[in-house]
């Protein structure tokens, strides 16, 4: 055991000798713990107040009990102190106050070779700092991170094409933490809503900020299906309500509304900053009688199966009404009304007519504009 020990410096003592004893009583006259028991060695004992001590072993075996004492002299010396948390400062040229003050110290040096309690930390590293006063000492360690400032740099304002989604990303070097406006906590987040967007960035006492305004940009009307108008008729395609970018016909700018004379493909491209749109319908054109643009067969075969073994009119945006069939002496042999499709079969009462020339007439209706049209068709066998 030692003679000495410095104010708060631990101690470690065991008791000697061969063989175990039955029990081991211990005390520390002003130490911290005062007394222990049921342990041959112990440690980490300390004393806050200098003086002589004297230090009792009572060791017992059976009926057998036996006290040892040893002189202890506890040195005045510097206060236990604390330079505080490692701490990260922002900025080229911060500094940092660091305070070792304690009790009793006389003396006081820096592992930078520096003297004296207070000073100040202005680069990043360890600072370790011990504080004596002659035979015994004190030391602590903290250590400083100085960073430049954070620079958190989110796109320009941008925009959200119909109903995507976008990514705004705020990743910052060294940042440990950040918070949208809206509470999101992640450093990359989905946008789907119009908006600002402001984030800032953090790392201890450090932090940063920027915003971005996110704008919507609707998706255009659709253009309609392919279609089969009449020859010579126009047919006006438009873009809807969003007329802002670029708009593209076919290749070449152009305006919200597009007028297509020919048969073939329109395609249509709209762009507004990052935002594309693609489009197209095929146009067919057909010979129109009556102003109707639509196709009846002029022969069919009923006898057969596939497609030509039923009489049927055809059209885009086409809608039959009634169909009639008759022979060439005017007696009627087959009739439907408002029923989708309107065909016919070729029979007539469960029979199937002799080949030859027959004639329809049918209402139809097709965009918003009704009448009657007529032709022949040949059955053959």
């Amino acid at each position: 055991m030692p003679e000495e020990v410095c104010l708060y410096q631990p101690i470690f003592v065991t008791a000697t000798g061969n063989g175990q004893a039955d029990n081991y009583q211990w005390k520390f006259p002003g130490g911290l713990p005062a007394a222990l028991s049921g342990v041959k060695s112990v440690g980490g004992i300390t004393f806050d107040t200098p003086g002589d001590t004297t230090i009792s072993l009572v060791v017992k075996n059976g009926f057998c009990q036996d006290t040892f004492d040893a002189a202890l002299k506890v040195l005045p010396g510097p206060l236990p102190f604390s330079l505080g948390p490692d701490t990260v400062v922002c900025g080229t040229g911060a500094l940092v106050k660091l305070d070792a003050s304690a009790g009793e110290a006389q003396q006081y040096e820096w592992s930078d070779g520096m003297t004296g309690p207070v000073r100040t930390a202005d680069g990043t590293g360890d600072y370790i700092v011990t504080a004596s006063t002659g035979a015994c000492i004190a030391t602590d360690t903290i250590r400083i991170q100085v960073l430049d400032n954070l620079n958190v740099m989110l796109p320009g304002d941008t925009t959200i094409c119909g109903i995507d989604t976008i990514w705004l990303d705020a990743t910052t070097p060294n940042a440990e933490s950040y918070r949208w406006s809206d509470g999101v906590e992640t450093a990359r987040r989905a946008v789907t809503e119009q908006g600002y967007y402001a984030v800032t960035a953090f790392l201890g006492n450090c932090s940063a900020s920027d915003f971005v305004a996110v704008n919507p940009f609707p998706s255009p009307a659709s253009l309609p299906s392919d279609t089969l108008i009449c020859a010579g008729e126009p047919l006006v395609l438009r873009v809807g309500n969003s007329v802002a970018g670029e708009i593209y016909w076919n290749g070449e700018p152009g305006y919200a509304e597009f007028e297509f004379a020919g048969t073939g493909w329109v395609r249509r491209v709209v762009e507004y900053r990052k935002c594309r749109f693609e489009d197209s319908i095929y146009v067919y054109r057909a010979d129109c009688r009556d102003g109707f643009a639509y196709f009846a067969p002029n022969v069919f075969a009923p006898y057969s199966s596939g497609e030509n073994a039923f009489f049927e009119i055809f059209g885009v945006d086409l809608e039959v009404l009634t169909l009639q069939v008759y022979d060439r002496w005017g007696n009627m042999l087959h009739s439907v009304k408002n029923e989708n499709p309107a065909r016919w079969d070729g029979r007539v009462q469960d029979r199937l007519p002799d080949p030859g020339v027959y004639i329809w007439v049918a209402q139809i209706k097709q965009r918003n504009r009704s009448g009657w049209i007529s032709g022949d068709v040949l059955i053959v066998r």
